[in-house]
Protein backbone atom coordinates (compact mmCIF):
# COMPACT_ATOMS: atom_id res chain seq x y z
CA UNK A 1 0.00 0.00 0.00
CA UNK A 2 3.09 2.63 0.73
CA UNK A 3 3.62 2.04 -2.92
CA UNK A 4 0.34 3.59 -3.78
CA UNK A 5 -0.08 5.88 -1.75
CA UNK A 6 3.45 7.61 -2.64
CA UNK A 7 2.67 7.41 -5.99
CA UNK A 8 -0.85 9.47 -5.19
CA UNK A 9 0.80 11.80 -2.80
CA UNK A 10 3.52 12.49 -5.42
CA UNK A 11 1.29 13.21 -8.47
CA UNK A 12 -0.57 15.99 -6.03
CA UNK A 13 2.54 17.60 -4.41
CA UNK A 14 3.77 17.84 -8.07
CA UNK A 15 1.13 19.53 -9.40
CA UNK A 16 1.10 21.93 -6.15
CA UNK A 17 4.56 22.53 -6.98
CA UNK A 18 3.67 23.11 -10.85
CA UNK A 19 1.32 25.56 -9.91
CA UNK A 20 3.42 28.26 -8.73
CA UNK A 21 5.03 28.58 -12.14
CA UNK A 22 1.56 27.66 -14.41
CA UNK A 23 -1.71 29.26 -12.98
CA UNK A 24 -3.84 26.63 -12.21
CA UNK A 25 -7.37 26.69 -11.65
CA UNK A 26 -6.86 26.55 -7.68
CA UNK A 27 -10.13 24.77 -7.30
CA UNK A 28 -9.45 22.04 -9.64
CA UNK A 29 -5.94 21.71 -7.97
CA UNK A 30 -7.91 21.41 -4.66
CA UNK A 31 -10.22 18.51 -6.20
CA UNK A 32 -6.49 16.78 -6.96
CA UNK A 33 -5.41 17.54 -3.52
CA UNK A 34 -8.51 16.05 -1.87
CA UNK A 35 -8.74 12.92 -4.38
CA UNK A 36 -5.16 12.39 -3.08
CA UNK A 37 -6.17 12.87 0.97
CA UNK A 38 -9.42 10.31 0.41
CA UNK A 39 -6.82 7.97 -1.63
CA UNK A 40 -4.46 8.00 1.25
CA UNK A 41 -7.07 7.55 4.18
CA UNK A 42 -9.11 4.64 2.55
CA UNK A 43 -5.86 2.82 1.47
CA UNK A 44 -3.71 3.58 5.03
CA UNK A 45 -6.87 2.43 6.93
CA UNK A 46 -7.80 -0.27 4.80
CA UNK A 47 -4.20 -1.37 4.97
CA UNK A 48 -4.23 -1.48 8.47
CA UNK A 49 -7.75 -3.22 8.74
CA UNK A 50 -6.93 -5.73 6.29
CA UNK A 51 -3.38 -6.75 7.61
CA UNK A 52 -2.31 -10.03 8.93
CA UNK A 53 -2.71 -10.15 12.82
CA UNK A 54 1.18 -9.40 13.14
CA UNK A 55 1.03 -6.63 11.06
CA UNK A 56 -1.73 -4.87 12.07
CA UNK A 57 0.11 -3.68 15.28
CA UNK A 58 2.00 -1.20 12.79
CA UNK A 59 -0.12 1.67 13.98
CA UNK A 60 3.30 4.06 13.77
CA UNK A 61 3.14 3.75 9.88
CA UNK A 62 -1.11 3.93 9.60
CA UNK A 63 -0.49 7.12 12.13
CA UNK A 64 1.99 8.31 9.45
CA UNK A 65 -0.02 7.41 6.20
CA UNK A 66 -3.39 9.32 7.60
CA UNK A 67 -0.81 12.90 8.60
CA UNK A 68 0.24 12.49 4.93
CA UNK A 69 -3.79 12.41 4.07
CA UNK A 70 -4.48 15.39 6.28
CA UNK A 71 -1.74 17.06 5.04
CA UNK A 72 -3.60 17.18 1.54
CA UNK A 73 -6.76 17.61 2.90
CA UNK A 74 -5.70 20.66 4.33
CA UNK A 75 -4.09 21.63 0.97
CA UNK A 76 -7.65 21.22 -0.91
CA UNK A 77 -9.86 22.74 1.50
CA UNK A 78 -7.06 25.76 1.30
CA UNK A 79 -7.39 25.69 -2.84
CA UNK A 80 -11.00 24.79 -3.15
CA UNK A 81 -11.93 27.53 -0.93
CA UNK A 82 -9.35 30.03 -2.69
CA UNK A 83 -7.80 30.74 0.87
CA UNK A 84 -4.67 32.94 0.18
CA UNK A 85 -3.32 32.52 3.54
CA UNK A 86 -1.74 29.09 4.32
CA UNK A 87 -0.82 29.48 7.47
CA UNK A 88 -2.44 27.09 9.36
CA UNK A 89 -0.89 24.59 6.58
CA UNK A 90 2.28 26.24 7.95
CA UNK A 91 1.96 25.26 11.50
CA UNK A 92 0.30 21.75 10.74
CA UNK A 93 3.74 22.03 8.59
CA UNK A 94 5.84 22.65 11.74
CA UNK A 95 4.19 19.53 13.29
CA UNK A 96 5.19 17.25 10.74
CA UNK A 97 8.52 17.97 10.53
CA UNK A 98 8.55 17.48 13.79
CA UNK A 99 7.11 14.32 13.01
CA UNK A 100 9.36 13.41 10.18
CA UNK A 101 12.11 14.34 12.63
CA UNK A 102 10.90 11.33 14.71
CA UNK A 103 10.46 9.00 12.30
CA UNK A 104 13.91 9.96 10.46
CA UNK A 105 15.64 9.19 14.12
CA UNK A 106 13.55 5.72 14.26
CA UNK A 107 14.65 4.50 11.52
CA UNK A 108 18.24 5.68 12.26
CA UNK A 109 18.22 3.77 15.30
CA UNK A 110 16.24 0.28 14.24
CA UNK A 111 17.62 -2.64 13.64
CA UNK A 112 19.77 -2.47 10.19
CA UNK A 113 18.11 -4.12 7.46
CA UNK A 114 18.59 -3.41 3.73
CA UNK A 115 15.81 -0.70 3.78
CA UNK A 116 16.44 1.60 5.80
CA UNK A 117 19.01 3.89 3.96
CA UNK A 118 15.60 4.07 2.12
CA UNK A 119 12.96 5.56 4.91
CA UNK A 120 16.48 7.65 6.37
CA UNK A 121 16.49 9.22 2.87
CA UNK A 122 12.63 9.49 2.74
CA UNK A 123 12.15 10.58 6.21
CA UNK A 124 14.62 13.56 5.69
CA UNK A 125 13.30 14.73 2.77
CA UNK A 126 9.83 15.36 4.10
CA UNK A 127 11.52 16.81 7.15
CA UNK A 128 12.53 19.06 4.62
CA UNK A 129 10.03 19.84 2.86
CA UNK A 130 7.83 20.63 5.92
CA UNK A 131 10.49 22.47 7.58
CA UNK A 132 10.61 24.63 4.66
CA UNK A 133 6.66 24.81 4.48
CA UNK A 134 6.27 25.80 7.97
CA UNK A 135 9.11 28.41 7.33
CA UNK A 136 7.34 29.92 4.47
CA UNK A 137 3.82 29.63 5.31
CA UNK A 138 3.54 29.24 9.06
CA UNK A 139 6.05 32.35 9.98
CA UNK A 140 5.65 34.24 6.19
CA UNK A 141 9.47 34.37 5.95
CA UNK A 142 9.45 35.36 1.94
CA UNK A 143 12.82 34.91 1.10
CA UNK A 144 12.16 30.86 1.73
CA UNK A 145 8.90 31.20 0.14
CA UNK A 146 11.16 31.55 -3.12
CA UNK A 147 12.76 28.58 -3.24
CA UNK A 148 9.01 26.46 -2.02
CA UNK A 149 8.15 25.17 -5.83
CA UNK A 150 11.97 24.08 -5.99
CA UNK A 151 12.19 21.90 -3.08
CA UNK A 152 8.14 20.87 -3.95
CA UNK A 153 9.35 19.57 -7.00
CA UNK A 154 12.44 18.06 -6.02
CA UNK A 155 10.17 16.18 -3.17
CA UNK A 156 7.24 15.18 -5.40
CA UNK A 157 10.15 13.43 -7.96
CA UNK A 158 12.62 11.99 -5.73
CA UNK A 159 10.85 11.40 -2.34
CA UNK A 160 7.70 10.14 -3.57
CA UNK A 161 7.28 9.12 -7.58
CA UNK A 162 10.21 7.21 -8.10
CA UNK A 163 10.39 5.46 -4.89
CA UNK A 164 7.03 5.03 -5.68
CA UNK A 165 7.55 3.28 -9.04
CA UNK A 166 10.48 1.30 -7.69
CA UNK A 167 8.29 -0.03 -5.09
CA UNK A 168 5.08 -0.66 -7.45
CA UNK A 169 7.79 -2.60 -9.74
CA UNK A 170 8.93 -5.30 -7.11
CA UNK A 171 12.82 -3.07 -7.18
CA UNK A 172 12.27 -1.57 -3.58
CA UNK A 173 10.75 -3.23 -0.36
Amino acid sequence: MLGFNMFFAGFALFLNGVSYFVPFNRKMLGYVNLFAAAFMSVNTLAGLYFAPEEMSGNYANAAAGCAFALNFLILGVHHIKEMTDFSLFGWFALLMSIVSATFLVQACIAVPSDWDWLFIYLWSMWAVLWGQAFIASGLKIKAVDKLSPYIILANAVFSLIVPALLILFGVLL
